[in-house]
């Protein structure tokens, strides 16, 4: 039924596609279309500078450009980011059907407002940004990035009016005039206060303990929150200044587990500024790994049964940039940088389909058990090692551990970064886990190990196992201690890989295993579940490290939480000898 819907969207949407190429009703006119405008976009590319190109590469790959503010978050200006952002936006829903016929490789743009040490190791810029006037701006390109020198807001708008100009002059259509109807929409509130992406509508905060919630501005300013029921009562609130660094962060009472629905009330300087509706409060469970944890509950066998109508089953959904493409920074990204970061709920079905499988049997199985609203912030990546989660801190933190990342070409430097960077030490944590270190959590769910097991077995006959354990072990700890659980007592269930077949791996895999299993005896909070008994579903011969159903482990995760952390009877963990 699903499949059915889904294609008939999709006949619906060509139509309409069709329909508005007839028309040529693009940038809100209608207009009589010519012979030169329906050329194809092979044609036109042709008359296009570099610039051109680049900004309609960013237009074509919307969903990955990201835009990062300068070092000094003192000089941020939110509008600066809000106009490009904005801007970008509307670009792409008005310009997105022009060219959608070239399919190009994913990319990942970064815009970068007046920043450079981004940009890599050996760029030099030529601009001196201190001598700009206020409406006055520089653009350079470097590679797949665009670096914005303005000297102040003035500089900025004219900078983007120049993209706007570069987008649409070879269709002969007004910049000035799609400008000026685009920034019309952004909001400036005082002391340009905005708040972190992660924070929006319909999102669930942790039960019983402090929901934290930050944001920038301008410094001196204060920064006042009320939450409020449906009605408008108030329950509690706090407020905050915002620091030198332009940065502010308060902390809100948590309320108990239920599905009475909040609303977080903000004003500054007594003016209403942007807030949050559709709180819940519930139980926050973090859902990190590899391919087996991303596989999503589209590819499920059981998909077509999933009923996706339950609004108290809510998301937080770290996209990733990119799969194997590079580009990942060598620093942790400040906060906004991803701007992929999407809150869900389990009644959006389009937005359910990339929810993890395992995440999603989870969650099921809790809500039925707890009775209450059950949240998953999900930050997934196939392929991706242990080491690529670990932060810099935590890898300097074991000497041994970092010399073998240097020997093997695992650490390295951003001028260094290669086409397989996701792999890298350190990619994951900096591009998608330090986002999301400022939410408490009830535990964290795992499924990894299949990339350690593969890349380095044959090193010594026992170096992955016990290579492998140190890291998880180190793993663990800098969760714990980015959640708040001090007495590293966070509850942490992870799976134990399924059996299969694949190449040098087939006489490894008994021994990592094993070793894997004896990490959930080593802290009290912790538990190991199994699937060698699962029905296969594999995709083929059992050659396949992908079982088609995520229910089993899903539904195992949730008993073995239910039992370390709820009180129930059940076993925590699958039998070991």
């Amino acid at each position: 039924m699903k499949k059915q819907i889904r294609l008939i969207a999709l006949i619906l949407g060509l139509l309409m596609m069709l329909s508005a190429f007839a028309s040529c009703d693009l940038f809100g006119g209608k207009e009589e279309e010519s012979a030169s405008e329906t050329e194809s976009e092979e044609t036109v590319d042709l008359t296009l500078t570099a610039e051109q190109k680049f900004w309609r590469s960013v237009i074509r790959d919307v969903k990955s450009y990201r835009i990062i503010r300068p070092t000094d978050a003192g000089a941020y200006d939110t509008r600066m980011a809000l106009v490009l952002q904005s801007t970008m936006q509307a670009l792409t829903s008005q310009l997105i059907r022009v060219f959608t016929d070239t399919q190009v490789p994913a990319q990942d743009y970064e815009i970068l407002l007046g920043e450079t040490n981004r940009a890599g190791a050996n760029y030099q810029s030529t601009v001196d940004a201190e001598a700009l006037a206020d409406d006055e701006y520089v653009i350079e390109y470097v590679d797949r990035r665009a670096i914005i020198h303005y000297g102040d807001f003035e500089g900025l708008v004219s900078a983007v009016k120049e993209i706007v100009g570069y987008l649409v002059e070879p269709f002969g259509k007004d910049a000035e005039e799609l400008f000026d109807k685009t920034i019309s929409d952004v909001k400036v509130y005082p002391g340009n206060v905005a708040i972190n992406n992660v924070y929006a509508d319909g999102m669930i905060f942790q039960q019983n303990k402090p929901a934290v919630i930050k944001g920038t501005g301008l410094e001196g300013f204060e920064v006042d929150a009320v939450l409020c029921r449906e009605d408008g009562t108030r329950v509690t609130e706090s407020s905050a200044v915002i620091g030198a660094d332009g940065k502010w962060e308060l902390s809100i009472e948590g309320q108990p587990g239920s599905y009475e629905k909040y609303k977080i009330k903000m004003t500054v300087s007594g003016i209403t500024v942007e807030g949050i509706d559709d709180v819940v409060f519930g139980e926050v469970w973090l859902a990190s790994g590899q391919s087996n944890m991303a596989y999503t509950t589209i590819k499920d066998i059981e998909f077509k049964d999933m009923p996706f109508d339950d609004e108290f089953m809510r998301v937080l959904r770290v996209a990733t940039r990119s799969s194997s493409a590079g580009g990942y920074s060598a620093v942790p990204l400040q906060d906004n940088e991803n701007s992929n970061i999407q809150w869900f709920k389990g009644d959006d079905e389009a937005s359910m389909e990339a929810m993890s499988s395992v995440a999603y049997f989870y969650s099921l199985k809790l809500r039925e058990e707890l009775d209450m609203p059950i949240g998953i912030i999900q930050y997934v990546q196939g392929g991706c090692p242990i080491r690529s989660w670990m932060s810099e801190e935590t890898i300097q933190s074991n000497p041994e551990i970092l010399e073998h990342y240097i020997a093997k070409g695992y650490y390295v430097l951003p001028d260094a970064w290669d086409s397989t960077a996701y792999r890298q030490a350190k990619a994951m944590y900096n591009t998608m886990g330090c986002l999301v270190d400022d939410f408490n959590i009830a535990g964290m769910i795992w499924y990894q190990g299949e990339q350690d097991m593969s890349e380095d077995s044959g090193d010594d006959k026992n170096g992955v196992p016990s290579r492998y354990l140190t890291e998880l072990d180190m793993f663990y700890r800098q969760f714990c201690e980015m959640y708040g659980y001090d007495n590293y007592d966070m509850p942490f269930i992870y799976s134990l890989m399924v059996p299969y077949r694949c190449g040098s791996q087939t006489t490894y895999f008994g021994e990592f295993t094993s070793q894997f299993a004896k990490f959930a005896q080593k802290y009290e909070n912790i538990s190991a579940i199994s699937s060698y008994d699962q029905a296969p579903y594999y995709n083929d011969d059992n050659s396949a490290s992908h079982p088609r159903t995520k229910r089993l482990v899903g539904e195992r995760m949730a008993a073995a939480a239910l039992s370390i952390s709820y009180g129930g009877a059940a076993p925590g963990s699958s039998p070991y000898p």
